[in-house]
């Protein structure tokens, strides 16, 4: 404004992407994507969003709250994170997560006084990452006592679990 201050952040639009929820469902990707977009491109989808994850933890931040829903996709398998404004910068913390992406250790921390750390992020990377290739599958969805994955995730129910599946 005229005293200087600062009033907004200005950015570009991403166009022509899709979301991440529409890439790992087979069938919504071969709706809404262009043909030909298969598991070569889900592969390179999985390494790219390695990569831009890698970087952001080569700058010292935490994601937090990297989730299926902050992620778009170009239909060259190029990735852009969104929602970035709960990354944790130095001593300002992410203060929100959903149950199905966080590590065990994090599932029911208080937000406001525990920092996140990158193989935190790591964890969530994981889940995505077998998401994208598995159809959306998540690694700790099943059936039985706990329902919700955020407990399935801290009781370490997986069929994937060390010992086999549980």
């Amino acid at each position: 404004n005229s005293a200087g201050s600062v009033t907004g952040f200005l950015m570009p639009a991403i166009r022509g992407s899709y979301p991440f929820y529409d890439v790992y469902h087979e069938a919504t990707r071969r709706q809404s994507l262009p043909a030909g977009f298969g598991y070569q491109y889900l592969l390179r989808t999985s390494r790219n969003l390695c990569a831009a994850v890698s970087a952001i933890h080569d700058m010292g931040y935490v994601i937090g709250d990297l989730n299926d829903c902050n992620i778009l996709v170009q239909p060259d398998a190029r990735v852009t994170l969104i929602d970035c404004d709960s990354f944790q910068i130095g001593p300002f913390r992410c203060l929100v997560g959903r149950s199905e992406y966080t590590a065990p250790e994090m599932q029911g921390a208080n937000l406001s006084i525990t920092d996140r750390k990158a193989e935190q992020d790591c964890f969530a990377l994981a889940v995505l990452v077998y998401q994208l290739l598995m159809s959306g599958v998540h690694p700790y969805a099943g059936v039985g006592e706990p329902g919700e994955l955020g407990e399935r995730i801290k009781a370490a129910l997986s069929p994937h679990a060390p010992g086999g599946p549980k």
